[in-house]
């Protein structure tokens, strides 16, 4: 007997065809007879009791095109036994996005992302993407990315990079750059063999949408891939999202000719999508690959929505061109951070020496000398320079573009559309020359500008410049505390904890037999501290680092201006402390910033 394959249209217009249930028969009368005598095809009766405890209890379902109005009556069969089924769809799918801005993605294929960042973010910068999704990106996985991965947290401050390297072997692998006004959780992924992806769900005011970013490397004699292999693999990642109840996007680049209709491996796989209720948007007449063919897709599913104005750009320095669209969910947000800063610029040395001679820090016992100090200098400096708080939005950082490379974006542009509007190949060939001049041009720029940072800066900054160009940035992470002051305590105890066993241990162990002969007695004693002077005071102060903390109560360079008149007082808090053999309460506070071992 002959193999039926059934797509999920044909499918729903036999449920919904004629009446006459020998019109619903997709076999022949002898297919039909055959199927009788192996008992798989057979009359089913049930009792008129059989749904009384399903009316009671509803049934919800996520999405269902079916009428619960329709009623049919067949010989043999009772439908009044089945209770009606309410329709409930996701909170995702009944916002849409009707007015206001909208998100935008895109999908490329890179071929190595290492040597074109700056065409990368000039791409994100122009078309003002939300998501990127970018196929064979060759990252490693390892600290041979942190320049890659630094490169674009600084031209993109205001975008999160995530991407999964492929294992065991050269090329491949997935990234995905996505706006940070994005809540982005990670799904979990199954290892499949002859597909690579990220699955992740993101979140923006009221809107959802899950996406997922595939390359299929295509069969070779190396890796031993098949399309069978892809097609068994596919299915069953493609029955797990049928579940969900949300928007999806599935983008990426397949492998696979679908603008030929003869291709099989092709008409199958389209024949996948639909039958899962997926189809995928990409429709160009010059496809997403130099050679014409399309193989970087966007997909969804038929019954939402979700995704419109998709098309391909060009100019890209790779086989493969972005194809971008939009989605129907709520455009996130702009980044904001909140900072807390002091206009130190602006203060005026002469009238803060004029200041500090008029304060009373001699008023008063020698034992509070170092808490007037503190607070005296600190309520002259929110004088002089108060501390504001300003909320900053992180927008692209480009600093290298120039006017010369804004007429050659010009020009390019003009190319293009003669190029589009007469189709001919010595326009296409000199717009795709133009691109290559333009992202010469651009690349020039950029080093222009760092080579112009590194002859311009001291020697400590110099190491702040290169740490932040090859080393990606990173949050301070601490652990959940209530208060500063509890997490300082808690790092105590831990550390004393550690040196308290420590040394239980060593005392349980037995010492070994160790004599020495002391015949000579020390007659010295040490029974205070000297007092220091100022001059000795002054050379430690200008000597120490001008870096500052948020505890000392001035600058350390507006202290160095204004020694002269500050420096009896620090001499007297330190004689002080060395006489009486006790330290100020306010300097037993320090600021210790944890930095985590690899």
């Amino acid at each position: 007997m002959a193999r039926l394959t059934y797509t999920r249209d044909v499918l729903l217009n036999l449920r919904n065809s004629s009446a006459n249930p020998i019109d619903r028969r997709p076999f022949t009368p002898t297919d039909w007879d055959r199927l009788k005598e192996l008992n798989i095809a057979r009359k089913t009766k049930r009792g008129c009791r059989g749904g009384l405890q399903g009316r009671k209890s509803p049934i919800h379902t996520v999405l269902s095109q079916r009428d619960p109005t329709r009623r049919h009556s067949f010989r043999g069969v009772s439908f009044y036994n089945l209770t009606s089924v309410r329709i409930l769809l996701s909170p995702t799918l009944r916002d849409v996005n009707k007015t206001g801005p909208k998100a935008s993605l895109a999908t490329w294929n890179a071929g190595s992302m290492k040597s074109k960042i700056s065409s990368i973010t000039d791409l994100i910068i122009e078309e003002k993407f939300d998501i990127l999704t970018i196929t064979e990106s060759w990252l490693n996985g390892d600290q041979r990315d942190d320049r890659t991965i630094a490169d674009l947290q600084n031209a993109l401050p205001h975008f999160n990079i995530q991407h999964r390297p492929r294992q065991h072997r050269k090329g491949g692998g997935v990234c995905l750059l996505s706006h940070k006004g994005f809540k982005v959780n990670a799904n979990t992924i199954d290892n499949y063999c002859s597909f690579e992806y990220m699955d992740s769900n993101f979140t923006s005011r009221t809107s959802a949408v899950r996406i997922l970013t595939i390359y299929r490397p295509p069969p070779s004699r190396k890796n031993k891939l098949t399309c069978k292999l892809f097609f068994e693999e596919f299915s069953s990642l493609l029955e797990t999202l049928a579940t969900h109840p949300g928007y999806i996007v599935i983008t990426g680049d397949f492998n696979f000719h679908v603008d030929d209709p003869l291709n099989q491996d092709a008409a199958f796989f389209l024949e996948l999508l639909d039958s899962a209720g997926f189809q995928q948007h990409v429709d160009e007449p010059n496809g997403t690959h130099r050679h014409g063919h399309t193989l970087d897709l966007i997909i969804s599913r038929k019954t939402t929505p979700l995704v419109s104005q998709v098309s391909v750009l060009t100019g890209m320095p790779s086989d493969h061109s972005p194809v971008k669209c939009v989605l129907n969910i709520t455009r996130p947000s702009a980044v904001e951070v909140e900072t807390d800063s002091r206009n130190l610029k602006a203060i005026d040395i002469s009238e803060f020496k004029r200041d500090i001679a008029d304060l009373p820090l001699s008023s008063g016992p020698i034992s509070d000398l170092a808490e007037r100090y503190d607070t005296v200098l600190r309520h002259l400096l929110d004088e002089h320079a108060p501390l504001k708080h300003r909320t900053i939005t992180l927008r692209p950082h480009a600093p290298w573009y120039s006017d010369e490379l804004q007429q050659a974006k010009q020009q390019r542009r003009r190319l293009e559309r003669r190029m589009m509007k007469s189709g001919s190949m010595i326009d296409r060939q000199l717009y795709f020359e133009k691109c290559e001049l333009y992202r010469n041009l651009l690349d020039v720029a950029k080093q222009n500008y760092h080579r112009d940072q590194i002859e311009n800066c001291s020697d400590r900054q110099l190491f702040q410049l290169i740490d932040r160009m090859c080393k990606p940035s990173s949050s301070h992470t601490l652990p959940d505390h209530v208060s500063d002051a509890s997490l300082a305590e808690e790092f105590a105890a831990f550390f004393n904890d550690k040196v308290r066993n420590l040394r239980d241990k060593l005392y349980n162990l037995t010492p070994p037999d160790i004599s020495v002969n002391v015949s000579a007695h020390c007659e010295s004693t040490f029974t205070s501290f000297d007092h220091v002077d100022d001059e000795r005071v002054r050379k430690l102060i200008m000597k120490s680092p001008s870096s500052s903390c948020s505890l000392d109560p001035i600058p350390m360079d507006v202290l160095k201006s204004c020694l002269d008149l500050l420096l009896p007082h620090i001499t007297s808090i330190v004689n002080y402390s060395l006489s009486t053999g006790v330290i100020p309460e306010s300097l037993k506070s320090a600021q210790v910033v944890p930095i985590l071992k690899k």
